[in-house]
Order: C-alpha cells, then sequence, then structure tokens
C-alpha cells in the first residue's frame, strides 16, 4: 500500500487520485448517434476534433464516479449515457449538448443517474502534484464518497444536516433548514448541490469560517444550485460554485 504525505483530507484522497489517474488526450469524436459514439474508458477525456453531430458515451453510472470532458473542437458535442442511465434527467440515447471550448463534470449520485455541471470556458492548463513515499499505480477507477437524495435539516447550525460524505445531495429543502460542513482541514474539499424547492444554509464548524463568514452564521445555497467548499487554510473554508446543467 502507498502511503500519501500531503495536505489533503483522508475523504479526499481518492477524488484527487481519480481525477489524476486515468486520462485520454487529443481524441477525435466520431459517429452521429449513440451507437457509433466515442466509446470513454478514463476519468477524464479530452477532444481536439469534434465534427458537427459527433458524440461520446460516457462509462455506466456507478454512485460515486465523476468523469471530466474537455471538448476543444470546433463544433458542439453530444455526451451520452450508457443504457439506460440518465444525464440531468435526459435519457441516455437522447444525450446532451456540451459545446465547443467548454469542459464538463459529471457526477453519479445514484446508480443509473448522471448530473452535470459545466465549467467555465477552456483557459490555460495548470499542474497538480501528489507528494507520496512510493509510487501511485492505478488501473481502472476509484470512486468517492456520495449521499443522495437527502433532506436538509433544522433551522440552525445546532440542528443541520451533517455532512459526511463527498458529495451531498439534497432532493427536500424545506424554507430556513441547512447542511453543516465537516471540520475544516486544509486541502479537504466537498461539494453540495440543492436540488429542493427553497435555498439552504451551509454552514462551517466551531469557529471555521465560509468566505468570512462565521460558521455558526452559514452561507446561502439557492435551490436548484451546486457549490464545492475547499479549505485553504486552518479554520477557513471558500466556495465556488458550479455551473449549470449541460444544455
Amino acid at each position: 500500500m502507498a502511503f500519501l504525505r500531503s495536505n489533503l483530507d483522508g475523504q479526499d484522497v481518492n477524488l484527487v487520485i481519480n481525477s489524476m489517474m486515468t486520462n485520454e488526450n487529443t481524441k477525435t469524436a466520431t459517429g452521429s448517434s449513440r451507437t457509433d459514439a466515442y466509446a470513454m474508458t478514463t476519468a477524464n477525456l479530452r477532444f481536439t476534433t469534434v465534427a458537427a453531430s459527433t458524440g461520446v458515451v460516457l462509462t455506466a453510472a456507478l454512485a460515486g464516479r465523476f468523469r471530466r470532458i474537455w471538448n476543444a473542437g470546433a463544433n458542439t458535442l453530444t455526451v451520452y449515457g450508457a443504457g439506460s442511465d440518465t444525464i440531468d434527467g435526459t435519457a441516455g440515447a437522447t444525450g446532451v449538448s456540451l459545446p465547443a471550448a467548454t469542459n464538463m463534470t459529471f457526477f453519479c449520485l445514484s446508480d443509473g443517474v448522471w448530473i452535470s455541471a459545466a465549467a467555465a470556458a477552456l483557459g490555460a492548463a495548470t499542474a497538480t502534484t501528489v507528494v507520496a513515499t512510493s509510487t501511485i499505480t492505478g488501473a481502472g477507477f476509484i470512486n468517492t464518497s456520495i449521499d443522495a437524495a437527502k433532506t436538509a435539516a433544522g433551522t440552525t447550525r445546532a440542528d443541520a444536516y451533517s455532512i459526511t460524505k463527498n458529495t451531498t445531495q439534497f432532493t427536500t429543502a424545506a424554507a430556513s433548514t441547512g447542511a453543516v460542513l465537516p471540520a475544516a482541514v486544509v486541502g479537504a474539499r466537498y461539494v453540495v448541490y440543492n436540488a429542493g424547492a427553497n435555498a439552504i444554509k451551509v454552514y462551517a464548524n466551531g469557529s471555521d469560517t465560509i468566505d468570512g463568514t462565521a460558521g455558526a452564521t452559514g452561507v446561502a445555497l439557492a435551490n436548484a444550485k451546486r457549490c464545492e467548499y475547499f479549505c485553504v487554510a486552518a479554520a477557513t473554508w471558500i466556495s465556488a460554485q458550479l455551473g449549470v446543467v449541460s444544455a
């Protein structure tokens, strides 16, 4: 077993390894339907040649998986789900659109169900370094922890829902309810999806802050929004709202 020496929270080691482990670059999108589209087999995939109407098929949707696709081609790319899998509620055989010069992450919160989050337009590449005391070798995929279809709780931090997984999806969110992040450990990050009918409050533990706001006060996450929370320093979370679903 390889032992990591890094600033990542233990739960997030899988997230980092999965995002770095398997990649395909400078690929060509194919086909005009799901049956002949390019078959994705890695965690990260970048297309540099995208003719009109071509596409790609995601790997099977298993809870905890996430896949990233970069469209660096000249045309919109169609992203299909495998079998009976759906993407943002759309049948896999229909697929969703990924515009040119855009990248998107697809999260599987439960078997057979992908949800997507578009990122900003493509920019300059950045490097990520993981320091290890021995070689890390990956074959296949490492899935992250998921809490799907949860109910936001309470009216204050004291009785809010306790987040314990890397990604948490709320499908029920009554007015004034909320969720509290785990203790802030430098390098940790958590994703929260609010698919409920109302805004929720996201609180931090103890003296931890979120974007400079006291943890007991919390910050709002509007309904139909999704956000990632990064711990960049001791007791300090910063948030980054993710993009809309693919269209």
